[in-house]
């Protein structure tokens, strides 16, 4: 029996809240290092020759030993002093091929690890030291992005009247969730981050996530932190949107509202890069039950001490 769930227009329950802590933070008042805010982090100079060159916007995961680069529709491969060991093109449209890169990950089944890629048609598998084709997993259309949880539970951004999607490794459709909606459409920049067992997706630069959560296998709107009257929500966007369409929604929300840019989480930390209608940004670092605020572009408080 397929199971599908869909909401239009859903808007977040102030009771469904991800990190209740998180309810205020206050301002550095002194200067810190980069380093010193993030356990283990150091510069790594990759390897750069016709056979790997780089571009501006990649992915890049560190699993085990290498760093994979997303790059012009291929996946580099580096070790960890930065020697460029191999890269995965197979650009194309016959078998064991991909038309274009649209997203990638490192995925850890049966013990091994493989290489995903979504794209047109699908998500297609590949083995990272021989390269060779394992799988393709059919999805009709585009896969935007996706998060791997086990092989009954793939979870997909499409650009389609329902966004989110979750197949199985057979590609059937399971559930979908939250019918599309063109004044919180800005979600290009976001990626699948875990917080305490629940996959996050933020929604559009609001102060609100998708939420899976596994034990229940069930997807809901939430807010990331008790909701705060000067951040934006999925509900202001709307409204804006109503009164001014897409273009002029954007200007007036980030003219009057704070914006959260990005949110990434690690274990129990969680970071939130914030644009303030003044121009400014600043990364709030939620860290061993404490919270507090970096601002940088003007006046730093955060001294990159990583890059001469």
């Amino acid at each position: 029996i397929l199971i599908f769930t869909a909401c239009t227009k859903p808007t977040a329950d102030n009771t469904a809240i991800v990190i209740p802590d998180l309810t205020h933070w206050e301002e550095s008042q002194e200067s810190t290092q980069l380093s010193a805010l993030f356990n283990d982090i150091r510069l790594v100079q990759l390897e750069t020759n016709d056979s790997c060159l780089v571009d501006d916007n990649g992915k890049i995961i560190r699993y085990d030993s290498v760093y994979y680069v997303e790059s012009n529709n291929e996946v580099l491969q580096f070790d960890l002093n930065g020697k460029f060991l191999r890269k995965l093109s197979r650009i194309g449209s016959g078998p064991g091929e991909y038309i274009q890169l649209l997203d990638f990950n490192i995925v850890n089944r049966k013990d091994s690890a493989e290489i995903w890629i979504s794209s047109t048609g699908g998500i297609y598998i590949y083995e990272p030291q021989t390269l060779a084709f394992k799988q393709h997993i059919p999805i009709e259309g585009h896969v935007t992005q996706f998060y791997y949880i086990n092989d009954r539970t793939i979870l997909t951004v499409k650009p389609e009247d329902i966004t989110f999607k979750i197949y199985d490794m057979e590609g059937r459709l399971r559930k979908e969730f939250m019918e599309k909606d063109l004044a919180n459409s800005m979600t290009s920049i976001a990626q699948f981050t875990e917080y305490k067992n629940l996959i996050l997706y933020q929604w559009d630069n609001t102060q609100e996530v998708v939420v899976y959560d596994p034990s229940m296998d069930s997807l809901y709107l939430a807010n990331l932190f008790p909701p705060q009257e000067s951040i934006l929500t999925s509900k202001i966007n709307r409204e804006y949107y109503e009164k001014y369409g897409f273009k002029e929604q954007v200007k007036k929300t980030m003219a009057t509202y704070t914006t959260v840019v990005t949110s990434r989480c690690y274990k129990n930390e969680i970071m939130l890069i914030l644009s303030y209608p003044d121009g400014h940004r600043s990364m709030v670092l939620h860290k061993d039950g404490k919270t507090v605020s970096y601002p940088f572009q003007q006046k730093s408080r955060i001294e990159n001490d990583l890059i001469q």
